[in-house]
């Protein structure tokens, strides 16, 4: 409901609706998610169309800075990540 104005929120509450708690802080997510967006700066594409993340972008990034999980975790993470990018931007070249 982070889109939502403040008298929407009252509709929603007097509708009999509930509004979820904002999640907590997680530095570790912070960081990944921040990583995620350095690391896909290195992203190559190929006739306009993004290709994958490379293994050697996130060791390079992984030798510079301080990972807030294990290595195996974050590589998981930033894939993951990856893989969501691709396939949203798979369904935007699709739809054109």
């Amino acid at each position: 409901y982070a889109s939502k104005t403040p008298h929407e929120i009252e509709q929603i509450k007097f509708l009999g609706g509930r509004i979820p708690d904002p999640p907590e802080y997680s530095y570790a997510a912070d960081s990944i998610l921040s990583a995620f967006s350095t690391i896909a700066r290195s992203r190559r594409y190929e006739q306009g169309i993004p290709l994958s993340l490379d293994q050697q972008a996130i060791n390079v990034y992984a030798e510079h800075n301080d990972l807030p999980v294990a290595a195996h975790i974050f590589n998981d993470c930033i894939f993951a990540l990856d893989n969501l990018f691709l396939d949203e931007a798979h369904k935007k070249s699709s739809k054109k």
